[in-house]
């Protein structure tokens, strides 16, 4: 299933406790809410979007996990911590491919309503591939 092949990436896997942001410096600035709460952030992504945050704005690092070997998912299990080990946009893609065969389709849809201005969300609710917001649903 998808959701275990994405345990092989940080894309929605748990942060380090004293992971926080990071200034030009490159030294950690904890936020307001990882100190005040030491508990760590988790995000869901799907392909599409870690790979556009990635790729188009270059907001986004992906990293892979370094218990799993490349292009291994790993069975589902408890959360672990995520060691930095950063992909390239070409391993990203290469991996995203590998994981879904309709990426590309689904992909170059997916940009084309992002960079048009509408918010793009999952269909598997309505049975298709993506859902289409002109503001926040």
């Amino acid at each position: 299933s998808i959701s275990r092949h994405l345990n092989a990436c940080c894309i929605g896997r748990q942060m380090a406790k004293d992971a926080g942001l990071f200034n030009g410096g490159g030294e950690s600035v904890p936020t307001a809410e990882s100190s005040a709460l030491h508990r760590p952030e988790t995000f869901r992504l799907s392909l599409e979007e870690a790979f556009f945050l990635h790729y188009c704005t270059g907001c986004l690092a992906i990293h892979r996990d370094p218990d799993v070997p490349a292009g291994i998912a790993a069975a589902a299990g408890g959360e672990t911590q995520c060691e930095a080990i950063p992909l390239s946009t070409q391993q990203c893609w290469s991996a995203f491919i590998g994981l879904r065969s309709d990426f590309l389709l689904s992909y170059i849809a997916y940009q084309h309503f992002r960079s048009k201005g509408w918010i793009v969300r999952s269909g598997l609710y309505y049975g298709c591939e993506h859902v289409l917001y002109r503001w926040h649903p």
